[in-house]
């Protein structure tokens, strides 16, 4: 298309092309023609799971930036009286801001360059076991442009990390830091600590959940009934090229003959072929309409597959009425149509279609209903199935390309072995390709909710390990704050049982209030998930009860820690500590 094209423009050029040819062929008049993008239609698919992730790695990175403001605070408190004695001495505090900030600044250079090597080596994983239906995987590396985007996001990670205590040390009270005694509890600091704290586990609740959600929605995919036994079925394709099949004499002879020699091969217990294979290719559409009937305006739709006989047993498609195709549904045969059960409950409702006559847009002519069989989920296995109708491969032989399906009850790279030998016995020139088991198609559709399932339960992994390192910080910290004060509490009287209590409560208090504002972005998150689940409402009791348990626990042993310690201070050695 023209750069100075519009879409607009480009549909109505397209939208006069339709309509005449709906006048030189009445067949297509209920066809419809539209333009788009040709890269939105490839990127439609992941788009949504490619901005989760990036959604998700965000987070992950606002995670570790609170960690580690949060250790550069705590380091802070114990350089008060340097910092103090560098001001006394003509330090102007933007110059000691600038020091916090270059230390973060090195801190996240040395991160991004350890990020980059490992970075490295998980892009090879990715590529080499990633799924295969997204587009442009394997073409994935690491370029100037990633270099660049990680060296910027480092800068701005330092920023964030380095922004709190530059902060801190710009306030600088000089001699207040150089005649303190003792971890004397700066309650402004401790204030940010604990918001970092509270920030870090919300976060982390939100990936928890939204990684909880695709896995309950990826354990619901993998229940799924395809509509097909894919169980010890093989399949592979092969290409007739024109300048030897160009009639449909050819096509039919061929594919007549493939059929019989491989039906006598050892180990097949059926052999069919089709235009496609179910999940792994897409199926044309078409209008269609029973002729006894008016014809409405607008026609429904059904997509339509070309398929011989012993494709249906190849599959197990269960046979609900009639029959499938036979032998003698060849070229001079009336022309017949098998369709499945959502096809006739959307064109007959209850009757029985056996024996009814349709008129298709798609191949185009009138056919003569004789079976019925199951749905099958033919465009994904989390799309509900379509109507569909089957058109006899040797009765419109319109394709080059054929997929063979075979059931065998031996090993499938001997029953491709001996597929590929007929295919080569009739015919020693034509490619063999795409050679896989229905199980391994059935696996592929289910790569990509697999591989978003599994990374962002590395993620919220991750941020939980953060997040409860994060806790254990600020504990830790705050009972080194408190020292003397928890001495004189011990001295006063209070029980160690006392001293526990005080310590996990204000830690669960953190954890309490990251829960709550976790839970509440995680809910106003998950609605923008809607596209990714499949059977799982976006508030799931189990997944919300089972983060809240799993961070309860992780938190309680990040708790643990600082609470012994605090119940161990002796208070004759607390008393005393500078």
């Amino acid at each position: 298309m023209h750069a100075e094209v519009s879409l607009a423009a480009a549909g109505r050029e397209m939208n006069d092309i339709q309509a005449q040819i709906e006048r030189e062929n009445p067949d297509y008049r209920d066809w419809r023609a539209s333009v788009v993008p040709l890269v939105d239609e490839v990127l439609k698919s992941t788009r949504a799971s490619v901005t989760l992730l990036a959604a998700a790695v965000g987070f992950l990175l606002l995670l570790a930036c609170a960690n580690v403001a949060n250790l550069l605070l705590a380091r802070g408190v114990g350089r008060r009286r340097e910092l103090g004695v560098r001001a006394a001495l003509g330090a102007r505090q933007g110059r000691l801001a600038a020091q916090m900030l270059t230390e973060s600044l090195v801190l996240a250079l040395l991160g991004c360059a350890a990020g980059i090597l490992l970075a490295l080596l998980l892009v090879r994983l990715i590529v080499t076991h990633g799924p295969p239906t997204v587009p442009g995987l394997q073409e994935t590396t690491i370029d100037l442009r990633v270099l660049g985007f990680a060296i910027v996001a480092s800068v701005l990670a330092a920023v964030l990390t380095g922004v709190a205590p530059a902060l801190s040390a710009m306030r600088a009270r000089v001699n207040a830091w150089l005649t303190e005694r003792g971890a004397a509890p700066a309650a402004g600091g401790l204030r940010v600590q604990q918001a970092l704290a509270v920030g870090q586990v919300a976060l982390a609740v939100a990936v928890l959940v939204t990684a909880g959600l695709l896995i309950e929605s990826f354990r619901n995919l993998s229940r799924v009934d395809p509509g097909f036994r894919p169980e010890h079925v093989v399949t592979a394709k092969t290409y007739l090229p024109d300048t030897r099949y160009s009639g449909e004499a050819e096509r039919v002879a061929f594919t007549d003959r493939f059929l019989r020699e491989a039906r006598a091969l050892p180990g097949l217990t059926a052999v069919g072929m089709g235009d496609g294979v179910p999940l792994g290719d897409r199926r044309q559409g078409g209008p269609i309409w029973p002729v006894d009937r008016p014809r409405p305006d607008e026609l429904p739709n059904a997509n339509v597959a070309w398929v011989t006989d012993g494709y249906f047993e190849s599959l197990r498609m269960q046979v609900l009425r009639g029959r499938t195709f036979t032998p003698d549904d060849g070229p001079d045969a009336p022309d017949v149509m098998v369709i499945n059960r959502r096809l006739a409950r959307m064109l007959f409702r209850d009757d029985d279609p056996i024996g009814r006559r349709v008129e298709a847009g798609n191949p185009g002519g009138v056919f003569d209903i004789v079976g019925v069989v199951s749905d099958d989920r033919n465009i994904g296995i989390d799309t509900e199935p379509t109507p569909t109708c089957f058109v006899s491969l040797r009765q419109r032989p319109r394709f080059s390309e054929l997929a063979v399906l075979a059931r065998t009850d031996g090993a499938a790279e001997a029953a491709l072995s001996s597929v590929r030998g007929v295919v080569r016995q009739l015919d020693p020139e034509l490619p063999f390709f795409e050679t896989q088991t229905m199980e391994q198609v059935v696996s592929v559709s289910l790569a990509t909710p697999r591989s978003l399932a599994w990374l962002l339960s590395g993620f919220a992994l991750s941020g939980l390990l953060l997040a409860g390192i994060g806790v254990f910080g600020v504990l830790s910290h705050a009972v080194g704050q408190r020292t003397q004060e928890i001495g004189v509490r011990v001295a006063i009287g209070a029980s160690p049982g006392r001293i526990l209590t005080m310590v996990l409560g204000q830690g669960l208090a953190q954890i309490g209030a990251g829960l709550v504002i976790g839970f509440a972005g995680a809910a106003a998150l998950s609605q923008l998930l809607a596209g990714l689940l499949f059977g799982v409402r976006s508030f799931s009791t189990v997944t919300y009860v089972a983060v809240a348990m799993l961070l309860a626990l992780i938190s309680m042993a990040a708790c643990l820690a600082p609470a012994r310690r605090a119940m161990r201070i002796d208070p004759a050695t607390a008393v005393r500590t500078e």
